[in-house]
């Protein structure tokens, strides 16, 4: 079985260890196949994606190199194939993100801590490929796995604090407004856990209330 790390920056590691995939668009076509599900792909798309600036007949040959590529580095087995079409076989692969997904969909608090520490770092941090499909594709999905993130942070933020834990609460929150300065249920809830935890400060005697100087 691989492993494939997305979360940060990209590794791939069997059971010989780590794995150099050496090349930014071998990196990133593993990442899209991993990442785009259990549906076959056209050629054609993973061409445009990764070499749509070229030539047709080179984006071809190019796809067709890096493909070879990959299967040397990897196993033949672990891309099926037909016709104009690829899918990765997820028996022989296991990411991050599809743990983190599946976690999500346990949906217990357990899951979703989890979850969340899993999905630490920029989802294909440093992946640089200089196509603009990739950099559309990209953005919107670390958009999606973003908003995923800062829900499941709320969600477990606002748990928290109906169970009095406001200093965690408030980690969370900060957690979400730092990876989305205008997410204003973040930003509500940092409000609230704060008044909470000065609330719980103040009861214990840790600081001092004002009012009763």
């Amino acid at each position: 079985m691989l492993e494939l790390k997305l979360f940060g920056h990209m590794e791939l590691s069997g059971p010989g260890g780590r794995i150099d995939l050496a090349n930014a668009k071998l990196s990133a076509l593993l990442a899209y196949l991993a990442l785009s599900g259990r549906r076959p792909l056209p050629r054609e798309q993973l061409t445009n994606l990764l070499w749509g600036s070229h030539f047709e007949e080179q984006a071809r040959q190019n796809f067709r190199q890096a493909l070879s590529r990959l299967r040397k580095l990897l196993g033949s087995d672990l891309f099926a194939t037909e016709d104009q079409f690829i899918q990765i076989e997820f028996r022989k692969i296991e990411s991050d993100v599809a743990r983190f997904e599946s976690l999500l969909h346990d949906g217990s608090a357990d899951a979703l801590r989890a979850a969340v520490k899993l999905a630490e770092g920029e989802l294909l941090e440093g992946i640089a490929v200089k196509e603009a499909v990739f950099t559309e594709w990209l953005a919107t999905e670390r958009n999606r796995i973003g908003k995923l993130v800062c829900d499941t942070l709320l969600k477990l933020g606002e748990s928290e604090l109906v169970e009095g834990s406001s200093g965690t609460a408030l980690e969370r929150a900060q957690a979400i407004i730092a990876r989305d300065g205008y997410n204003e249920s973040g930003h509500r809830l940092a409000m609230r856990a704060y008044v909470a935890l000065v609330g719980e400060l103040t009861r214990c005697g840790i600081i001092r209330n004002s009012a009763t100087d």
